[in-house]
């Protein structure tokens, strides 16, 4: 079964028979790299120095991000060093660089929260619906 498969990729796709060995021993780690959002351009998978301060704060961004907390940059680095000086670790510094490349590889980006504060006025936005909808829904059918 797995024979026909691969060679159907071969003839459709142009994909070499190493590459779709590959994929199929790594099935479940590239589902699980999906599903937690990891960044899928990555063609090694390369861990920073400080592996557990790395982990610890993803789980904390994670449960930050769900609060709708805003969080920054010099935030995520300050929150690493506590982390770091928490887990013991003394040689660690969490440098722009660094916060960079962990942000890469976990495929964090920077973007205004939907629900954030201050998205929206709200008192234009009852203003526009009293004023300005009417107006524009006037020419159409309920």
């Amino acid at each position: 079964m797995i024979e026909k498969k691969a060679r159907y990729l071969l003839q459709n796709y142009g994909v070499h028979p190493s590459q779709i060995s590959r994929i199929l021993k790594q099935k479940e780690q590239l589902l699980q790299d999906w599903q937690n959002n990891s960044n899928l351009d990555r063609k090694r998978k390369r861990t920073g120095k400080a592996e557990d301060v790395e982990e610890a704060l993803l789980r904390w961004f994670a449960q930050a991000r769900s609060r709708q907390l805003p969080i920054s940059g010099p935030l995520l680095t300050e929150k690493a060093t506590q982390l770091a000086e928490g887990l013991g670790i003394q040689d660690f510094k969490a440098t722009d660089s660094w916060l960079q490349r962990w942000k890469e590889r976990n495929n964090i980006k920077f973007k205004k929260q939907h629900g954030e504060k201050q998205d929206v006025d709200d008192f234009s936005a009852e203003r526009w619906v009293v004023d300005a909808l009417p107006d524009i829904i006037k020419d159409y059918e309920p």
